[in-house]
């Protein structure tokens, strides 16, 4: 309805199932009406669940909202303070209604929405004087603002190719390591790396199937890149593209 706004929606709730009604809950807004919210009455909406009772409040990602990188300093091309920022997709104002989500002074890469659209994993190289040569972790924010946390901050490796699995449990990505290049995952709130994909490889372009199913482009020290897949059966190569050139050639033997 034309006018309904996202304070209307929470105290309508309220109305109807009192202030304690979303106890123990996090609720995830949908419908038509929540649809036609601008992002600032979106998260309006999810910050007065509170009022509510509610833990949370979320509403998924669409396509009425869109993370991106820009550097909107004052002098752009002298400094790497590229932040995450949040606009409406029908870009109705024309760019006008930015919301800046990060603040960090150094660079920040590569925004992934978690599926539950609560919070955006991201890459950060928070190391203003480390310029090209900063580490860039593995970083979550919510999507209301706030201090992020970064999920990498121990290891000593360059992160990137971020992307949620399918339940929102595990963020992966590819990691740089030793002149290597493996695919890595990390529970989405923190915890043990585990790699299902490692060795003396390089690895990268990957894909993540529903059933956890991994799909890599995979190169060796005697093997141009091909397809594999990582799955329960193991690490098997999918593609041979290059199989019958190399028959017909020796190639050299490569030492660490």
């Amino acid at each position: 309805q034309q006018g309904v706004t996202a304070k209307d929606m929470i105290l309508k709730l309220i109305g109807e199932h009192s202030a304690s009604g979303g106890i123990g809950y996090s609720i995830e807004f949908a419908g038509q009406a929540v649809r036609d919210l601008e992002i600032e009455a979106r998260l309006t909406l999810c910050n007065m669940t509170i009022e509510f009772g509610a833990f949370s409040g979320l509403v998924a990602p669409d396509e009425k909202t869109i993370a991106f990188v820009s550097n909107r300093t004052e002098e752009p091309d002298t400094n790497y303070n590229n932040s995450i920022w949040l606009v409406d997709a029908d870009n109705a104002d024309k760019g006008k209604n930015l919301i800046q989500l990060t603040t960090s002074p150094g660079t920040e890469n590569s925004p992934t929405w978690h599926p539950n659209g609560k919070t955006i994993a991201y890459g950060s190289a928070p190391d203003v004087l480390g310029s090209h040569y900063a580490t860039n972790h593995l970083a979550v924010i919510d999507v209301h603002g706030g201090e992020p946390r970064f999920l990498t901050k121990e290891l000593d490796r360059n992160v990137s190719g971020l992307e949620f699995s399918n339940d929102g449990k595990y963020i992966y990505f590819e990691l740089e390591d030793s002149a290597e290049n493996h695919i890595a995952r990390i529970p989405a709130g923190g915890g043990r790396i585990t790699r299902p994909i490692s060795g003396q490889i390089s690895a990268g372009g990957y894909s993540l199937a529903d059933n956890g199913a991994l799909v890599a482009r995979i190169s060796m020290p005697k093997l141009p890149g091909e397809l594999f897949i990582a799955d329960e059966e193991g690490l098997r190569q999918l593609t041979r593209i290059n199989e019958e050139f190399f028959s017909q050639i020796k190639l050299g033997e490569t030492e660490e």
